[in-house]
């Protein structure tokens, strides 16, 4: 579900994108009236494309406006490795963002509603192995499997959530896979330990 989420906002951008294609401004054109932007030859709030060079000319970010408000956001690295792509106004977080470190690999993959975590988050080690993944709502761990990982790729921690409490067997394990320990959980409340 929350894949399809993403498709359809990325989906809608694309489609927002290519009907305000054929205008493009540098950020140093525009102008900010009442938080709105408004390209220089329009007294309308500006829908379109505004761009950010470096002193070099590499493209830094690019952002999609919509009547005057940015709808989409994208910023890349110096060495043109993507670093942010976002579909809310960072005061609003409504909707999804993926940031990526400098070599090209993910950091992170989140998921926002009303300013809150909201949905299956993913993060990364630089390497590109998967580092956590769980499903929040309200800003909590919420439902589902929860699993983190060594950097090795070992597990380190899984259970899962029920209802923003844990809920069933929880095992943690040592960085060489080593099981250390197994914890049995009813909504939230521990009620058996068992160390190895």
């Amino acid at each position: 579900m929350v894949l399809s989420i993403k498709n359809f906002f990325l989906f809608t951008v694309c489609l927002i994108h290519t009907a305000f294609s054929q205008e493009r401004w540098n950020i140093k054109a525009v102008e900010i009236i009442e938080g709105k932007i408004y390209a220089p030859t329009s007294s309308r709030p500006y829908s379109g494309v505004v761009f950010e060079l470096d002193k070099k000319g590499t493209l830094l970010r690019e952002v999609t406006y919509v009547d005057g408000i940015d709808t989409y956001y994208t910023e890349w690295y110096a060495n043109g490795q993507k670093r942010e792509e976002r579909n809310f106004r960072l005061e609003q977080k409504n909707g999804f963002r993926i940031l990526w470190y400098k070599n090209g690999n993910k950091i992170q993959e989140e998921s926002w509603k009303n300013g809150r975590k909201d949905g299956l988050w993913t993060s990364w080690y630089q390497d590109g192995q998967k580092k956590e993944q769980g499903m929040y709502k309200d800003d909590s761990l919420y439902k589902g499997l929860f699993t983190s990982w060594w950097p090795d790729g070992q597990k380190h921690v899984q259970g899962a959530f029920k209802d923003w409490g844990k809920d069933g067997m929880w095992t943690i394990w040592s960085e060489q896979g080593k099981k250390l320990k197994e914890e049995t959980y009813k909504s939230g409340d521990l009620i058996h330990t068992k160390v190895y």
